[in-house]
């Protein structure tokens, strides 16, 4: 149940995601002053139906909501895929070489670790400006420190197996044990990570645009659309609650998708 909830939701994330120039009932930045505010079902004479609604400056709450799951799922994917590039390697270099590369690494990532987000991606983002580009660099470069303490783990757990002795003992270079074992053994775990995190990412990315700090208006994405329609939170309820239920609704489904994928791959759940 938990696998076909998150694949129907985000097939449907991927559908707005990857069509939005062709779905989009409108151009998701026109602007039309005398539409402006209109409540959902509004449909004017010689105009497309505003199934969600306008906003204050007459814009397509819906084409709006399809354009900004390009950008959102966009950030959140390239940013996910930032930290683990960043990540594993450093888990791996840790747990496979140890010595002072080990303290190294497990020293910066302890650093980093307790730090709330919220104020190492702002400070990130005020070195390097607001932007769609430096809004992922600023998902990577914070959020790897997760991936470094599974990769760190896992990899030390796998240097102790017998399999891994024997292909050392046989005179396996680095380079091929690293392929051959102890990537391949690891995948799952960071696949699962992967997912979640890649939850946590569209929700961060989301609060970084509330701010102000993201992608920059007049370009949607689902967290500046519920920071324009704060003001309106009285009059134009569906500003905020349309984007604030796609957020809801794509984080349920991707952390389902990762429930799905622990369950999996737990060797405990697989015996029974």
């Amino acid at each position: 149940m938990k696998l076909r909830y998150g694949i129907a939701i985000i097939a449907l994330d991927l559908l707005m995601s990857l069509g939005a120039p062709w779905i989009a009932p409108r151009n998701p930045m026109a602007e039309t002053l005398a539409l402006r505010l209109r409540p959902p079902l509004f449909h004017a004479a010689g105009a497309w139906r505003m199934w969600l609604g306008t906003d204050d400056l007459g814009r397509d709450v819906l084409s709006r909501l399809i354009a900004g799951a390009h950008v959102s799922l966009l950030v959140a994917l390239f940013g996910a895929l930032l930290a683990i590039s960043i990540g594993v390697p450093l888990g791996l270099a840790a747990g496979l070489a140890g010595g002072r590369i080990r303290s190294l690494v497990l020293r910066v990532t302890d650093i980093f670790l307790p730090i709330p987000f919220l104020l190492l991606a702002v400070a990130v983002v005020a070195a390097l400006g607001p932007g769609l580009v430096n809004l992922f660099l600023a998902l990577g470069l914070t959020r790897w420190p997760r991936f470094t303490r599974v990769a760190y783990a896992s990899a030390l757990e796998l240097r102790g197996r017998p399999f891994v002795e024997a292909s050392i003992a046989a005179g396996a270079t680095p380079a091929r044990l690293l392929w051959r074992h102890i990537l391949p053994n690891i995948a799952s775990a960071i696949l699962v990570v992967g997912t979640l995190e890649f939850s946590n990412m569209i929700l961060f990315e989301s609060a970084l645009s509330f701010l102000g700090l993201g992608v920059q208006p007049p370009a949607p994405s689902w967290g500046n659309m519920v920071a324009e329609g704060q003001d309106y939170i009285a009059t134009a309820w569906w500003l905020i609650t349309f984007p604030g239920l796609a957020i809801l609704m794509t984080v349920t489904g991707v952390n389902l998708m990762g429930d799905w994928l622990r369950d999996y791959y737990d060797p405990r759940s697989r015996a029974l």
